[in-house]
């Protein structure tokens, strides 16, 4: 299995970024696991939940507004290292909550990071 990312907040939308960021992600060869209680799948791939994730999971790129995600913390598995939080998704006090977890946090656009702009998609 290639390098694995779990996306919450995943859309059906094709113009929300967190669909755009699933299909960079799948571009650039990453097995993508789409959370999003609202769907049973996102681009052909089944959804599934974040207390859910595999061991093989070390990277979640977030698309939820930080109210939401702070109630969602103590869900993630320990096997998740690094955690992007794109535009909207951070703020100050979930930075600083995450890094209290240990994870390392980045505050950045996961599409951009692999080198894509979200209008190519």
């Amino acid at each position: 299995m290639g390098d694995s990312v779990a996306v919450l907040g995943a859309s059906t939308d094709k113009t929300r970024f967190s669909n755009k960021a699933i299909r960079a992600f799948q571009k650039k060869g990453y097995v993508v696991f789409p959370i999003n209680d609202k769907y049973k799948e996102v681009e052909g791939v089944r959804t599934v939940k974040l207390e859910e994730l595999s061991g093989d999971v070390k990277l979640l790129s977030v698309y939820i507004r930080p109210e939401i995600f702070e109630k969602l913390i103590s869900l993630i598995p320990k096997s998740v290292k690094k955690i992007i939080l794109n535009p909207g998704a951070e703020s100050v006090r979930i930075v600083n909550l995450l890094k209290e977890h240990r994870f390392l946090v980045l505050t950045n656009c996961s599409i951009k990071m692999l080198g894509y702009d979200p209008g190519d998609f």
